[in-house]
């Protein structure tokens, strides 16, 4: 959703900043980009978002799992 706000709403109707390619997206180094570098950026950019947040996550049920498990030993 962001990518299409990004390309199809705020770079048309916005002419600064500017870059060597393009003009309108909101990170100066994107208007620098061909369209190909751009969807370059947006895959890597989702790819990390997931891997670090199936990171987080696992790091959240394991701490949330040991410390039930130090719950169940005080209560013992």
């Amino acid at each position: 959703v962001y990518v299409v706000w990004i390309e199809a709403a705020v770079e048309p109707l916005n002419s600064s900043p500017v870059g060597s390619v393009t003009s309108g997206l909101p990170y100066r180094f994107l208007n620098s980009l061909e369209w190909s570098g751009r969807v370059d950026f947006y895959i890597a950019n989702t790819a990390v978002a997931v891997v670090l947040t199936i990171v987080f996550t696992a790091l959240a049920s394991a701490i949330r799992y040991f410390l039930g498990q130090a719950e169940k030993q005080q209560e013992a």
